[in-house]
């Protein structure tokens, strides 16, 4: 039997997604309030996580960055609603007291983003990078069949390819 040693090529088309991904998830329910959300990311120390729905399927995720791009638009707690009055009821415009308000009283479904960048388990490397790249994205979900078996984030393959 022949060694052959392994070439960036063939690195790249050998390891999977599977052989890559973080098992353990961090998973947030979508009724959970943005403010035990965004708590749970920092628990965790990540900067989003998936969104499953009752019967265990990926709908969306959401991030800190959905909270930010939330917070800082005018209409985020707005979403058809009436207007917010403080305790003297006065209007509630724009500042920080609305902001806040939003936090407390958005849910994670309101805030996170529907649009998944996904892979199977048995994508290779190659295809793993290649998401990350189309998809302008840092993390990517493992599915089959719907189901969350795994993440593969940037730095799990730069980990992977540091030794």
């Amino acid at each position: 039997m022949e060694f052959t040693p392994m070439t960036p090529h063939n690195t790249l088309e050998a390891l999977t997604a599977a052989d890559l991904m973080t098992r353990n998830v961090l998973t947030l329910d979508p009724t959970l309030p943005v403010s035990r959300a965004l708590a749970r990311l920092g628990e965790y120390e990540v900067s989003g996580a998936p969104v499953i729905d009752a019967a265990g399927h990926v709908i969306g995720v959401f991030s800190a960055r959905d909270a930010t791009r939330n917070i800082d638009s005018p209409s985020a707690d707005a979403r058809g609603s009436a207007p917010r009055v403080n305790d003297d009821g006065e209007e509630v415009g724009e500042g920080e007291e609305s902001e806040i308000d939003g936090v407390r009283t958005a849910s994670v479904a309101d805030w996170m983003s529907t649009e998944l960048v996904w892979v199977p388990p048995t994508a290779s490397l190659r295809d793993v990078c290649q998401k990350f790249v189309e998809g302008r994205v840092h993390r990517l979900f493992v599915l089959e069949r719907r189901r969350l078996v795994g993440i593969v984030s940037t730095m799990d393959v730069v980990r992977h390819l540091a030794g």
